[in-house]
């Protein structure tokens, strides 16, 4: 986590996969309420550990194997990572998920929510 937005740039040039910066997430969320009024509170529960959903990643499943991002199970798949690329839920690539690729999807921590229930 880096406290300062001067920071960000050295933590990635450090070899940083990820760097998070509370004060410009907390911007981007007051921005996205610009948007609507909801955008930032889901953005915020999206964010939060114990919020009602939840981002993951996961490797795809062979069962999964050749059907398209938007038709898992266990969630909302929002991004595929494939060959160190990272595809929208919209793009050709994401239409034929193959073995080997990683994706995002959005969950329900709702344990009643039909995608908890999925196989």
């Amino acid at each position: 986590m880096i406290r300062s937005a001067d920071n960000e740039a050295l933590a990635r040039q450090a070899g940083a996969n990820a760097v998070i910066n509370p004060a410009s997430f907390a911007g981007q969320l007051l921005a996205s309420s610009s948007h609507g009024a909801h955008v930032a509170d889901y953005m915020a529960d999206l964010a939060a550990i114990g919020g009602a959903v939840s981002l993951c990643e996961r490797q795809v499943t062979a069962a999964e194997v050749g059907m398209p991002l938007s038709a898992i199970r266990t969630g909302i798949g929002v991004q595929l990572h494939r060959g160190g690329q990272a595809f929208g839920f919209d793009s050709v690539e994401a239409q034929a998920l193959k073995q080997g690729d990683t994706i995002l999807e959005i969950i329900s921590r709702d344990p009643s929510s039909p995608a908890a229930r999925a196989p």
